[in-house]
Formats: structure tokens, sequence, C-alpha cells
């Protein structure tokens, strides 16, 4: 039940990243994330959305829990980098 409702929370941020409605893409990510917190995809979506917005503190701590949860060395240069340029 859970991946189902990260999914469709995942969805509705997609789209409301789409539509610039930035406040609404946050709000869906942030549901997915407790949904399934062990997702690094869905923070690093809410990493880049916090950054976009001027959020530096916010990122930082999305960044750094999605580089936690990164399985793979190719995952986590991406996620480095971003942390850098903050």
């Amino acid at each position: 039940m859970q991946y189902a409702l990260q999914v469709t929370c995942v969805a509705g941020g997609h789209l409301a990243r789409q539509r610039n409605d930035t406040a609404k893409a946050v709000s869906y990510y942030e549901k997915a994330a407790a949904a399934r917190p062990d997702d690094a995809s869905v923070n690093l979506a809410l990493a880049e959305l916090y950054r976009q917005t001027g959020k530096p503190d916010a990122a930082m701590g999305a960044y750094e829990k999605a580089l936690a949860q990164s399985k793979d060395k190719k995952d986590k240069k991406p996620i480095l980098r971003a942390l850098a340029d903050l």
C-alpha cells in the first residue's frame, strides 16, 4: 500500500512541477518521501525543488538523505556535485 501511495504522490509532484506549481509539487514529494523514506529519487526531486525555490538548507538536507539512500557510486556523483554547488 505504501508503494501505491508513493507512486501516486510522485506522479502528482511531477504534474505539479510541469505546471510550475512548486508548492504543490513539494507537498506531493514530501508525502511520497514519508510513504517510502528509503527512496533516494524522491529526496533528490525534493532537493532540486528546494534549491530552485531558494531554500538551500532544506535542499542540503534532502540531498544528504538522497546520498545516504543511494546504493550505487554512479548515482552518488551528481548528488555530491549538487551539494558542492549549494
